[in-house]
């Protein structure tokens, strides 16, 4: 974050920009359907839109709006809520200075089914691939997210999904799963988008959704918990930690 050139960064944290990234690196299959992009949330034409669907600010995180029933929202209250995001500065007490150059927008897209997953989670599976100049490295499946990520199930595999839970380490949010978890058909595929959205930069994690056996991309993070990784044990800190600087010494 304060040594490396971030200058992509801006670009690809962008939830919206992002997209014509993935599409360039010849991912664009793996997009979640884009329902709309506006520059402030008075330009929503919410009639136009049919549930369920997730209004999300470009430049921020953890505050996707989910919209399942027109009739039961109220939609000036969501108005209100987008048009307070827009203005928040998200990074600005992070330290994530990447964050403050994104161009700020609302985007609406399909709602994923989380019924049609490879198993039973009160939330969508969140497949976190964790690469370093262009190799996956290790993947930290979330999963049963509850309320404000209250005691959200981890668990960590290598990219052969050889068990490594033993790198985790639970907090108050997040404990360890229960090992329901299983490799989805599409691994290698995920792997290979991985691989090819990473190249070039010395860490970043590339996140995944699987709904009804299709991979769906979900974001490129470079600042990770912006920088402290609590879930981590110090192990595996010490791990990706000398993977970046061999990686960045060749």
């Amino acid at each position: 974050m304060l040594k490396e050139d971030t200058s992509d960064w801006t670009r690809l944290a962008d939830k919206y920009a992002v997209r014509k990234y993935v599409s360039d690196c010849g991912y664009g299959e793996m997009l979640i359907p884009l329902l709309g992009v506006w520059d402030k949330a008075d330009d929503i034409d919410f009639n136009s839109l049919t549930p369920p669907y997730v209004l999300k600010n470009n430049n921020g995180s953890g505050t996707n709006i989910f919209i399942r029933d027109s009739e039961a929202t109220d939609f000036e209250k969501i108005r209100a809520a987008l048009s307070s995001l827009l203005k928040r500065r998200f990074g600005y007490d992070s330290g994530e200075i990447h964050y403050f150059k994104i161009p700020r927008k609302i985007i609406a897209e399909k709602m994923l089914d989380a019924k049609k997953q490879d198993f039973e989670s009160s939330s969508l599976i969140d497949y976190k691939i964790w690469c370093i100049n262009g190799k996956p490295e290790m993947i930290v499946i979330y999963y049963d997210r509850g309320a404000d990520h209250h005691q959200t199930k981890v668990e960590i595999r290598g990219t052969d999904w050889s068990n490594k839970n033993s790198l985790f380490n639970p907090t108050a949010a997040f404990t360890i799963g229960d090992g329901r978890i299983k490799a989805p058909a599409c691994l290698q595929y995920m792997l290979n988008a991985a691989s090819a959205l990473s190249k070039g930069f010395p860490q970043v994690r590339v996140d995944f959704y699987v709904v009804d056996n299709k991979p769906y991309f979900g974001e490129l993070t470079f600042s990770s918990a912006a920088g402290h990784v609590a879930t981590f044990s110090r192990e595996a800190l010490v791990e990706l930690g000398a993977k970046i600087s061999k990686a960045q010494s060749q």
